[in-house]
């Protein structure tokens, strides 16, 4: 087989995985499941994962860890089963505020430095943007997070957490320089921000009803309105 038809059909167990995953989260989700969805038989999903721990981890490195990675060579078929606790350890790494949200990791070390708050919408965009391209990998994630209690851990705490606690300093501080406007409760404004993000570059993409817009409109929507809801009077001129 050619390497570039192996990708292909590499791409299709991942998009067929990725669905039945988030449909029935990872102990749910039956390697019969996934091949019904490729349309092949069982077995031939065998001849390029070895196991659904290994499928997990290769699509989980794919969606979730660094989605704007171009594809790397195509790894010696099948792909193996990593080490018990591997694929917790690579998104313990990736799930971090410097690797999900660095510019908003940057403002937060240059204290006193109020320049920070002038590109807010820069900001907004940053997290629209990281949201949007792990879609994929989020979805995956809080799915099987559900009955998988260190995957929660690692996402949740790890990373949600801290994201909105780093928004709320960034806001109390904005606010406090002047800034931003100001708001009745951080942490509220923060989780208001985030979930209105997640909303729109994630879960509508799982939403039934047909999209009247396009990606691109929500996304300039929702940086436009959310920057103009957090800028103080004075910034919004």
């Amino acid at each position: 087989m050619k390497e570039n038809q192996t990708i292909s059909r590499m791409d299709q167990l991942l998009a067929a995985a990725a669905k039945v995953f988030i449909s029935r989260g990872y102990h749910r989700a039956a390697m019969s499941e996934i091949a019904r969805e490729m349309g092949v038989a069982p077995g031939t999903i065998y001849l390029y994962v070895e196991s659904k721990e290994a499928l997990f981890h290769l699509l989980a490195a794919r969606t979730a860890v660094n989605p704007r990675a171009p594809l790397p060579d195509m790894p010696e078929l099948p792909v193996r089963t990593p080490p018990p606790g591997t694929t917790l350890q690579m998104l313990q790494r990736a799930m971090t505020l410097q690797g999900y949200a660095p510019r908003l990791a940057a403002a937060l070390s240059r204290s006193g430095d109020t320049a920070i708050f002038d590109d807010c919408g820069a900001l907004i965009a940053e997290l629209f943007d990281s949201a949007y391209e792990r879609r994929v990998g989020i979805n995956l994630i809080e799915r099987s997070a559900i009955d998988w209690p260190e995957l929660a851990e690692t996402f949740y705490e790890g990373l949600r957490a801290p994201l909105v606690k780093a928004l709320a300093t960034y806001l109390e501080r904005g606010i406090a320089a002047g800034k931003l406007r100001a708001v009745p409760d951080s942490h509220v404004a923060a989780r208001f921000i985030v979930e209105t993000i997640a909303w729109f570059a994630i879960h509508r993409h799982g939403d039934p009803r047909p999209k009247d817009f396009s990606d691109e409109k929500a996304r300039e929507g929702v940086i436009d309105l959310v920057t103009a809801s957090i800028r103080a009077e004075a910034q919004r001129e």
